[in-house]
């Protein structure tokens, strides 16, 4: 899809040619650190042209095959000229425009209306993220100093947002790239089986919404702990959809055990979407998981591409933002229970040591199109091997 594409191309064309300096000068450092401010404040730029519509508005106007000057853009996003201006050449000085000195017009560059003016919002949608986590900068200092951490209820916006970038996620890749590897759950599932499937940690819950319309005879249930609201969503969708295999509810996965449903049944499939790292104690969700698993069953997780080793990171260009969110997001909604504190970099090796340690003995890992998450599928030996043992 087109988020993997955009993902694929960041990785391949830029950051993936960085090269490892064994020195740097004085000026260099400087040089280094002012082009980090740099692209902070443009960070924040790149935010109010999301959220007042401009980069979608100066998309318009370029598709049109035509430049524009800052009135006109100014009234297709309906909003004041002279700000437009002066964001207008914040743009094109940090190169996202191209400006035509004679009438003072500008036009935006393709690719940047692709990726900033679509309908797609996967690389805009970090600029969000920057400005929501700056709005808790006083407590970060806080915590950095005393301990502890923030919980969820800091980031009401930031679930949200994250929802959204999932939603897209899964429709892009949850059928085609994500459910052919689960094997014989997929063959089951389409040939008309029910089965019964559960995301742990569903947020929006769409992930299950896009399963129970591609398998109606199946069940298909969404469980989270803090997404009241948007589980209310969620089944109004799935209301005005007209599907009526899916549910969901609100519940600690933390306390997860087949008596948290209906007739104490088990599950042939278990979900869990960047959501294990953020936990109190994510051993304990990973054994209540394993309990609640069928025989013959698949847990799918998806987590964060990282090693356990730091040093295996560094070379890795995402890592600075991966880092970032870990600490400021990942790692301090865990530490505010005084759990864990894993954070969303604990790594692949780390994820396969405590999915041993739940009772999963078949694990396979899988990088995913997008380069940024790791694929795990996950089964236990099955009563007929323990029976022949």
């Amino acid at each position: 899809g087109f988020r993997c594409a955009v993902l694929s191309c960041i990785l391949s064309r830029y950051f993936l040619k960085m090269e490892k300096k064994e020195s740097i000068t004085f000026a260099g450092a400087v040089s280094h650190v002012y082009g980090l401010y740099k692209g902070a404040m443009l960070t924040l730029m790149i935010d109010i042209g999301h959220r007042t519509g401009l980069w979608i508005a100066a998309a318009k106007l370029s598709r049109k095959g035509s430049s524009f000057t800052s009135t006109q853009l100014a009234a297709e996003a309906s909003c004041n000229e002279r700000y437009v201006r002066e964001w207008l050449r914040t743009m094109t000085c940090g190169g996202m425009f191209q400006y035509d000195s004679n009438g003072e017009l500008f036009s935006l560059e393709k690719p940047y209306a692709m990726i900033l003016g679509g309908p797609q919002k996967t690389v805009v949608s970090m600029a969000l993220i920057s400005s929501l986590f700056s709005r808790n900068l006083d407590k970060y200092v806080d915590v950095f100093k005393n301990g502890g951490g923030l919980g969820y209820e800091h980031f009401p916006e930031f679930h949200g947002l994250m929802a959204e970038l999932s939603k897209q996620n899964f429709d892009d890749n949850l059928l085609k790239e994500y459910m052919p590897r689960t094997g014989d759950i997929l063959d089951r599932l389409k040939s008309g089986e029910k089965l019964r499937v559960l995301d742990v940690g569903c947020g929006g819950g769409h992930a299950m919404l896009v399963l129970a319309k591609e398998f109606p005879k199946s069940e298909f249930l969404g469980f989270d702990f803090f997404s009241g609201k948007a589980l209310d969503t969620a089944r109004s969708i799935a209301k005005s959809q007209n599907v009526g295999n899916v549910q969901y509810k609100v519940g600690d996965a933390s306390k997860l055990s087949v008596d948290s449903f209906e007739a104490g049944l088990k599950f042939d499939l278990i979900c869990g979407f960047d959501v294990i790292h953020d936990q109190k104690d994510p051993q304990l969700v990973l054994d209540n998981i394993s309990s609640c698993l069928a025989e013959n069953g698949v847990f799918l997780m998806q987590d964060v591409a990282a090693s356990s080793n730091f040093h295996e990171n560094i070379s890795n260009p995402m890592s600075p933002l991966l880092f970032t969110m870990s600490a400021l997001h990942c790692m301090t909604v865990s530490l505010a229970q005084d759990g864990a504190g894993l954070g969303n970099m604990w790594g692949r090796q780390l994820a396969t040591k405590m999915l041993g340690q739940a009772g999963f003995t078949d694990i396979n890992v899988a990088a995913a199109s997008d380069h940024v998450n790791d694929i795990f599928i996950c089964r236990k030996p099955s009563r007929s091997l323990h029976a022949n043992i």
